[in-house]
């Protein structure tokens, strides 16, 4: 299926960021190794430098009452251009991903096929023993006119509550880093035009590469 380009008004709480999220039907990523999903109760042993990366994807459609079968999420880590595919979210959009060291373009979001959405939103996961919370991501799709509108949600207090319900005694500070976007948070970019993207928008990429 070719992709269809559709043209977003993002909307955060307190900056109007512009760009564009794309739907794509190509077959998403393979699952990669390092990253994966904390399990409710887990605990991380002091040596494991991986982030933890918290927050939420929710895509809003009208005449449909949510996600279709279980959503994932393909992340692109700029730093050394490795794919990392398949992560999952809990039924309500909430992810706690645990990440090697690295700025992540969140890629393509997928609850449905052939109806993927390639976000075009930013985070960076440091191996500074945080917990980071990138936000909430809410993704309002309007089939009628082939438009997406996403606004980046602060709910910091709710989502640093429920990651204690659901891992108490895990030991890490939360941050809070709000995720950005930008229609130039492209994977296909050119790597010179991608970084100077991310570093205008506060994100300089990390190095040395994880």
């Amino acid at each position: 299926m070719h992709a269809r380009l559709i043209c977003a008004t993002a909307v955060a709480l307190l900056v109007a960021l512009a760009g564009c999220a794309r739907l794509v039907g190509d077959a998403a990523p393979p699952p990669s190794p390092g990253a994966t999903t904390l399990r409710p109760g887990e605990n991380l042993a002091s040596a494991d430098a991986r982030a933890v990366v918290i927050g939420r994807i929710q895509r809003v459609e009208p005449g449909t009452p949510g996600p279709r079968g279980s959503p994932t999420v393909a992340l692109y880590r700029v730093e050394d251009g490795q794919w990392l595919g398949a992560l999952a979210l809990d039924a309500d959009g909430r992810f706690y991903w645990l990440l090697p060291r690295g700025t992540y373009l969140i890629a393509r979001y997928d609850d449905r096929p052939s109806h993927a959405v390639s976000p075009r939103a930013a985070f960076q996961a440091a191996s500074d023993g945080t917990v980071v919370y990138t936000g909430t991501l809410r993704l309002e799709v309007d089939p009628r006119t082939d438009t997406v509108q996403a606004e980046v949600r602060d709910d910091f207090d709710q989502a640093g509550a429920l990651l204690e319900a659901r891992n108490r005694g895990l030991g890490r500070p939360i941050v809070n880093r709000l995720m950005v976007r930008d229609g130039r948070f492209d994977p296909a970019l050119a790597r010179p035009a991608l970084v100077e993207a991310l570093r205008a928008e506060g994100l300089p990429v990390l190095v040395p590469a994880p």
